[in-house]
């Protein structure tokens, strides 16, 4: 299947649809405001370049999401960008044990990885609960990924609160500080506790907690989607 280039096809209408509104914006930044309307707009619009179907269709005849895994691998192997309608049909199918076993595919790329991970936490899945939480305690996978995981237990919320206090025993401090982004939403008991105030004594926290910024060192957030999706 040839891999389009959704990223640029839209480049080009988004070039075009500037030129032609030009005039109806005062600033810049309020045409910018109006181009994540575009953006769905574009996605509803059927496309010469996919022989009049929509992008936001394209992949909707897609039932299998280990079929829709295996395009994803190819997009990154070929260094195109990923459409955004590949990732939304991926959502939409909710396949979580497909989802699952990509983001636990230590052969994946981190990129492929990353994407089964938050599709898993829009899902709410607790399917990968216990391979997050190892990975927290091993430590020797990509820190973006760690930071993944840790997002995704935290909002877990309580359903991840025993295997993480089990867990924290079994970490070095590293692991524990970050399993704290876990335990701290609960009440904590002695050991929990007594490390937090030990690593924030020694300068290895910070005064608030509440989620992996909260670290020293930790690797910030992945920068946001491009404007024109709107998210």
């Amino acid at each position: 299947m040839k891999l389009i280039d959704f990223d640029a096809e839209f480049s080009l209408a988004l070039g075009h649809w500037i030129e032609n509104n030009r005039g109806k914006f005062k600033t810049a930044d309020e045409m910018e405001d109006a181009a994540p309307d575009f953006y769905a707009q574009w996605l509803q619009t059927p496309a010469k370049f996919l022989r009049g179907e929509t992008p936001e269709g394209y992949f909707a005849h897609y039932g299998d999401a280990r079929e829709l895994i295996g395009l994803l691998h190819a997009y990154i192997k070929a260094g195109v960008p990923l459409p955004d309608p590949l990732l939304g049909r991926l959502r939409a199918l909710g396949d979580e044990a497909a989802l699952y076993e990509l983001a636990a595919d230590s052969s994946a790329s981190t990129e492929a990885r990353m994407h089964a991970v938050e599709i898993l936490r829009e899902l709410e899945s607790v399917l990968p609960m216990v391979d997050y939480i190892r990975w927290q305690v091993d430590r020797n996978i990509d820190e973006e990924l760690l930071d993944g995981a840790l997002e995704s237990l935290c909002a877990m919320g309580d359903k991840a609160l025993g295997p993480a206090r089990i867990a924290f025993a079994a970490a070095n401090d590293e692991g524990k500080e970050a399993l704290l982004d876990v335990l701290s939403r609960f009440k904590a008991d002695d050991d929990v506790l007594n490390f937090a105030i030990k690593r924030f004594t020694d300068g290895g926290l910070y005064p608030l907690a509440g989620g992996p910024q909260h670290r020293r060192g930790a690797v910030g957030r992945r920068a946001g989607k491009p404007v024109r999706d709107g998210r």
